[in-house]
C-alpha cells in the first residue's frame, strides 16, 4: 500500500498512467475536469474507458 498525496508529482493519475495502454480498459472516478481531460488524452488509445465524475457518484 502507498499513501498518495495527489498533489504535485505524487498523483494517482501519474501512478496509473503506465497502465493506460492500447487494448487495456479502465473504469475511474475523477474528482475534477482537469483529471478528466488528462485521462481522455491518454485513454484515446485504450479499448474501453469509463469515466465518472464525483457528482455522478454522489447522486447514485
Amino acid at each position: 500500500m502507498k499513501f498518495v498525496s495527489n498533489a504535485g508529482t505524487d498523483r494517482v493519475l501519474d501512478l496509473v498512467r503506465p497502465w493506460l495502454k492500447p487494448g487495456h480498459g479502465v473504469d475511474m472516478i475523477l474528482p475534477s475536469l482537469l483529471a478528466f481531460s488528462e485521462v481522455l488524452a491518454d485513454g484515446g488509445k485504450m479499448s474501453r474507458v469509463r469515466l465518472h465524475g464525483i457528482a455522478q457518484v454522489r447522486s447514485s
